[in-house]
């Protein structure tokens, strides 16, 4: 269950800015790549991979909805930007920015922040591929 609420508190967390804001999509393009079943390849803390060891998977709808198929009953909302090039992941007070999407991948590298909104050095990066 730590690892659960590990996973889930990683994904939820503000984000800083974003490397790769690379996607150059139309909203139709978006919701088209996005809405499916992705799990989490792998991990990374500044560039070092951290294991996960367990099954991450999360299913994306086109009423801009996700949710993890472990906890479906957590729904989060999530928006395309694309003047700045990102998709926004909403759930309660707590956002996270997805920079790259293609029809196979998708990363989202976030910045740890502490309690007072500083951004700390390490940056974590994660990277899921797309359920056939």
């Amino acid at each position: 269950m730590k690892n659960f609420t590990f996973i889930i508190a990683l994904l939820c967390l503000k984000m800083g800015n974003i490397n790769a804001q690379n996607i150059n999509l139309s909203e139709d393009e978006v919701s088209t790549i996005l809405c499916h079943t992705w799990r989490l390849s792998f991990a990374t803390i500044d560039g070092q991979p951290i294991p996960i060891h367990i099954k991450f998977e999360v299913q994306f709808n086109k009423d801009h909805t996700y949710f993890l198929l472990s906890n479906p009953d957590a729904i989060g909302t999530w928006s395309y930007n694309p003047k700045e090039k990102y998709i926004e992941l909403k759930t309660k007070n707590r956002k996270a920015k997805i920079g790259t999407l293609n029809k196979k991948e998708m990363i989202f590298t976030e910045q740890n922040s502490d309690v007072y909104g500083n951004v700390a050095s390490k940056k974590s990066e994660f990277h899921l591929i797309r359920n056939e």
